[in-house]
């Protein structure tokens, strides 16, 4: 899993779920 945004989002500011959705939609995005 590739975190490019890490620093602009953190696990404090969404929940696992959200965070897991944004993380596969940037992967679909980038793939």
């Amino acid at each position: 899993m590739v975190m490019t945004n890490r620093s602009l989002v953190t696990a404090d500011d969404l929940s696992n779920g959200e965070i897991e959705a944004l993380f596969s939609l940037a992967d679909e995005m980038s793939a």
